[in-house]
């Protein structure tokens, strides 16, 4: 490696010398994110320094790359795995992998400009072009991703810039060929792939997931890119388009959708099956396809998912489920299952106070419907945001409080965010409870929430615990109300898992008193 540097003209960078690169490079921190600080100030410099030759851009993009893949796994692994109160740790890895994404991505679209122009690209550099484009749109993608963990704005150069990654590879002839990305991946990529992969994932709203979620969607949708389609050219049944001249994110195809030369066109195709019967599979089984699941996720998420991506990419979106109406609703909200149940239980708040004087935040619904609301969070509030939260809501005029979670978080171009709440109870009430084992072994009673007193017609009751309180395996007896009535509950699944509490369905067995 680096042995183009023995001749040529001098270039005027600390990595232009041989020696000084490797030992530069070798001697990169241990600490994944010194790591990647360090190499993106490097790969910053290299975008910014025009007097390289392609080749010898390339070359040094790649070995700083290569050289951090350690790094980048690492700290996207940090990342899923932080707990939700850990908010500082989770800002300086976010900022460290979407600072250093920007500057791979930056010093790869350098190697990509000097090779727009095909006919003088030297011939040596040549079988390396479908490499460089592709590289080059993984990091686009790795840069959509990151900003989308935070339920961020895409800046709209992103899409320009996708733009002059394939019309590179479609110059070069090497939009899908086939290369080993790096040597210790034993998958192959091309540019199409690596297009389709950010495509889908974009069409996949993934501001409907939580951050981990959104983990779990990259890795279907890397498993699923073979039974993508990509074309240049229309055909029927197609779904999306992205055109490269307009600088806007891809499109559902529609009747009006308006189209050119420089359209190109993209779709499930086989994949829409495919994610249905993998759905039916892991949601039967329990079991997880090697390589999905990521660090934390379990059959349930992975599910879950899966039926997400499936509603997203259907061939026509459902009608939504309740009628929308405008308002201009002021919402009382608190978050976390433990605030939650300070809420709708006071005396076992552990010390807050849930008063009409408590601070809480205060948000404004623009719209309600019978299942939830769309909501407005001021610029600069709710640092917490994220899919998944628990909530307890109250409106001004409320006595009581209701529950919801939060199923979409969308970041406008003025910083506020754009939210939607799933209510998914209007009389949640404290229960106590305790296993069967437990309640034999004399153990105390734990406090948890039951989102609604009637039982269903099927004889089921939801509760809503901390998280591990209750393993949804085993028997329960489950004392509420006033007066107090206790049931033995036999559990019927997990209906989810957030980042603090349990969601699980139990049925009612027969009552104790």
């Amino acid at each position: 490696m680096l042995s183009w540097l023995k001749g040529g003209e001098k270039v005027d960078h600390p990595l232009a010398d041989a020696k000084d690169a490797k030992k530069l490079i070798d001697g990169l921190p241990k600490d994944p994110w010194k790591t990647l600080e360090d190499a993106g100030y490097w790969l910053g410099s290299l975008a910014e320094t025009e007097a390289f030759k392609l080749d010898r851009r390339f070359e040094l993009v790649s070995l700083l790359d290569v050289a951090t893949r350690k790094a980048q796994e690492r700290l996207l692994e940090t990342y899923v795995t932080l707990p939700d109160t850990d908010r500082i740790q989770e800002k300086r890895t976010w900022k460290v992998l979407t600072d250093f994404w920007k500057h791979l991505g930056d010093a790869y679209l350098s190697c990509i400009d000097q090779a727009q122009d095909i006919k003088n690209v030297p011939g040596g550099v040549r079988p390396q072009l479908p490499l460089i484009a592709a590289r080059a749109t993984r990091a686009l993608r790795h840069q959509m991703k990151w900003v989308l963990m935070r339920y961020g704005v895409v800046r709209p150069a992103l899409w320009e810039e996708f733009a002059r990654c394939v019309r590179m590879a479609e110059a070069a002839g090497a939009v899908d060929k086939l290369v080993a990305l790096y040597p210790d991946a034993p998958d192959t990529s091309s540019q199409s792939y690596e297009f389709l992969r950010a495509m889908m994932f974009w069409a996949a709203s993934p501001s409907g997931l939580s951050p981990v979620e959104q983990d779990v969607a990259e890795r279907l949708v890397l498993q699923f890119t073979p039974k993508f389609r990509y074309d240049s050219k229309f055909w029927e049944g197609c779904d999306y388009c992205f055109d490269l001249s307009d600088g806007r994110p891809p499109l559902r195809l529609m009747r009006s959708t308006p189209v050119s030369d420089a359209t190109r066109y993209f779709d499930v195709n086989e994949a829409r099956p495919a994610v249905l019967a993998l759905a039916s599979l892991v949601g039967s089984t329990g079991q997880l396809p090697p390589g999905v699941g990521g660090p934390v996720a379990d059959s349930v998420m992975v599910t879950r998912v899966l039926k997400h991506l499936g509603f997203n990419w259907a061939k026509e979106m459902p009608a939504r489920a309740h009628e929308r109406r405008r308002t201009a609703l002021r919402l009382h909200v608190v978050h976390g299952y433990q605030n939650v149940l300070g809420a709708i239980e006071p005396s076992i708040g552990e010390g807050l106070d849930f008063s009409d004087t408590l601070s809480h935040d205060s948000w404004v619904a623009e719209d309600v419907s019978a299942g939830g609301y769309g909501v407005i969070v001021p610029a600069g509030k709710g640092e917490w945001l994220r899919v998944g939260v628990i909530l307890a809501l109250r409106g001004e005029m409320d006595a009581t409080w209701s529950m919801g979670i939060i199923r979409r978080v969308k970041c406008d171009e003025h910083r506020q965010h754009r939210i939607g709440i799933q209510l998914i109870s209007k009389s949640p009430v404290s229960v106590h409870l305790r296993s069967i084992s437990g309640l034999e072994q004399g153990r105390k009673r734990q406090h948890a929430i039951l989102l609604s007193a009637r039982v269903s017609p099927s004889g089921s009751l939801h509760i809503v615990a901390r998280r591990d309180l209750l393993s949804g395996r085993e028997p329960i007896e489950a004392m509420y109300g006033k007066p107090a009535v206790t049931q033995v509950l036999e559990p019927g699944g997990a209906l989810e898992t957030g980042y603090d509490f349990d969601w699980i369905r139990y049925k009612l067995v027969e009552p104790l008193v």
